[in-house]
């Protein structure tokens, strides 16, 4: 099951640190992290926008929608309070 995040982040912060974040976040049945797409807008040049697309998957069961999304909101509570993010 695939999640794809986009994020509005202070500039300083790197795609690694995001990926960081999510993967030191305690989400089990996380798989991959990829990056879709990095936007400096120019309107705004202290923040930049990160889209990373998320890979969920479980060895041995199918996971049901209700464990997705628990553990997708866990990810971005990490990332607004560890990066300052502002989720798109």
């Amino acid at each position: 099951i695939e999640r794809d995040i986009s994020m509005f982040v202070p500039k300083k912060v790197r795609v690694g640190d995001a990926e960081k974040t999510i993967r030191e976040c305690g989400a089990a049945h996380l798989t991959r992290v990829q990056l879709l797409d990095v936007y400096l807008p120019r309107e705004d040049r202290s923040r930049k926008s990160i889209a990373l697309r998320l890979t969920f998957r479980s060895k041995d069961r199918t996971l049901t929608e209700t464990e997705i999304e628990k553990e997708f909101d866990k990810i971005l509570s990490a990332l607004q309070q560890s990066l300052g993010a502002e989720i798109r």
